[in-house]
């Protein structure tokens, strides 16, 4: 069993740990073998916490920690950033062989191991900076500090309103949102709900036009959205220039308010918890708003 990205669960214990716990206190035959990725450490955290799983005969749970450096992942990021680079539908494929290498070794040493970076970056280099080959250069020079830079230099380009409440009602909603949930939220104006501003914008097209790579819908059906990345929710939630720039201040008294215009709407049928789609009764009656 793989399980990617460990460090995200916020609260302790997580279901991931209870999960964990149930698999081995099953005692399934032939064992049961796991693997997870993490950015910190998890090596003493699992120990200290599967160690009572032993009973009094067994032995606990074996835990071992093998940590990946730049250097490891160095061969695979520079393959990952050659196809991006080099793929027919890549803005910098009809580049010349030289300046391609010359974006590939930049982009490559900037990531720093940070595959999400170079992603991003990439994404980045099209259009006026990438029209000559000065361009090119001016463009290499300035490439972001670090993935939180980056996360800030994209989030300058978010600068309407109606887009901001998307980050709003990610970052404070405690389970993910449907696309439909969204809609209904941005719908919510002026102390009532307009049919008429639903937007009608293909999700797909809506998240990449105004939102850019920094939030991704996904789930079957691409029916939810996230942040790209849980490093984005930590910055935004450092309080600094990235917070203030959306003004996240401003989110949970704004969704506090439409919540409770819902609420207030007459004729709208309950919803189960269990019940998946995206009708308004969903935005009303299943949305919960961390304090």
């Amino acid at each position: 069993m793989v399980i990617d990205g460990i460090d995200g669960c916020a609260s302790l214990p997580s279901p991931i740990h209870l999960l964990i716990s149930s698999i081995f206190q099953s005692k399934a035959k032939g064992g049961v073998n796991m693997f997870f990725t993490s950015r910190r450490s998890i090596e003493s955290d699992f120990q200290h916490r599967l160690a009572p799983l032993a009973g009094d005969a067994g032995a606990p749970p074996d835990v071992r920690e093998m940590e990946l450096t730049t250097e490891d992942t160095a061969g695979d990021l520079k393959a990952f950033v050659e196809y991006r680079v080099n793929q027919p539908s890549s803005p910098l494929a009809y580049k010349s062989q030289a300046q391609r290498e010359e974006i590939i070794e930049a982009v490559r040493k900037r990531a720093d191991g940070i595959f999400l970076y170079a992603s991003l970056v990439l994404g980045e280099l099209k259009g006026a900076k990438i029209a000559s080959k000065r361009a090119i250069e001016s463009t290499l020079k300035t490439l972001p500090e670090g993935i939180f830079r980056t996360y800030e230099q994209q989030l300058e380009l978010v600068s309407e309103e109606k887009v901001w409440e998307v980050f709003w009602w990610i970052h404070a909603a405690t389970r993910p949102l449907t696309w439909d949930e969204i809609k209904n939220g941005l719908a919510i104006a002026d102390g009532a709900f307009n049919k008429d501003g639903i937007i009608d914008q293909p999700k797909d097209q809506f998240v990449q036009d105004t939102c850019g790579s920094l939030i991704e819908l996904y789930g079957e059906g691409k029916a939810h959205l996230r942040f790209i990345h849980p490093t984005l929710r930590e910055l935004l939630d450092q309080n600094g220039e990235a917070g203030n720039r959306l003004e996240l201040h401003l989110a949970h008294p704004m969704i506090a308010t439409k919540l409770l215009t819902l609420l207030d709407l007459p004729g709208i049928p309950e919803a189960p918890i269990s019940e998946a789609g995206g009708e308004l009764a969903e935005t009303q009656g299943r949305c919960e708003i961390r304090s």
